[in-house]
């Protein structure tokens, strides 16, 4: 499993090492998303299972919200699951600490672009009882290479139907 790297796909997965096998003791890894510049990053931590300590103190994820570990911390997680954090840019830093002791399955993680335009809601994470999406502009055409991803998540035990009322 790789370690970190550079990642600018208009999509992806990755991982911690070994997942879902447990990751190793003093492991860092720093990967840096990078998507077109009028884009943003949404990222889902579909599940995070590290050593769990106050403060995420010992084994962590860190989530930065520019190009590098010098941007702003949107958030330090170390448990849960289907957690969602947005980039302000079109540029996010994800880093993986653990220490020389306790490991656990460690995390997986989607990332995608989606639109920087407040106003076209094009992809994300759904996690209501019921809703609805539509395709930016809808009724009205959408844009040209459009690219949306929508992560719908309800409990374990239910399922998710889908219908199509109109697709043109």
């Amino acid at each position: 499993t790789q370690c970190g790297g550079k990642l600018d796909d208009d999509s992806g997965t990755f991982t911690s090492p070994n997942y879902p096998r447990n990751y190793p003791n003093n492991a860092k890894c720093t990967w840096y998303i990078f998507v077109d510049s009028d884009e943003r990053i949404q990222i889902i931590f579909i599940d995070v299972q590290l050593e769990a300590t106050p403060g995420c103190s010992d084994d962590y994820v860190k989530i930065y919200d520019g190009p590098s570990t010098s941007s702003p911390v949107l958030s330090t997680i170390c448990t849960g699951s289907n957690r969602a954090f947005t980039s302000s840019s079109n540029a996010m830093t994800i880093h993986f600490q653990s220490d020389s002791q306790n490991t656990g399955p460690g995390f997986t993680a989607n990332y995608f672009e989606i639109s920087a335009n407040k106003n076209t809601q094009c992809g994300g994470k759904l996690d209501d009882d019921s809703g609805t999406f539509t395709s930016p502009n809808y009724p009205r055409s959408y844009p040209n290479n459009t690219k949306c991803t929508w992560y719908i998540f309800v409990d374990s035990d239910e399922r998710i139907q889908i219908i199509f009322i109109d697709v043109q």
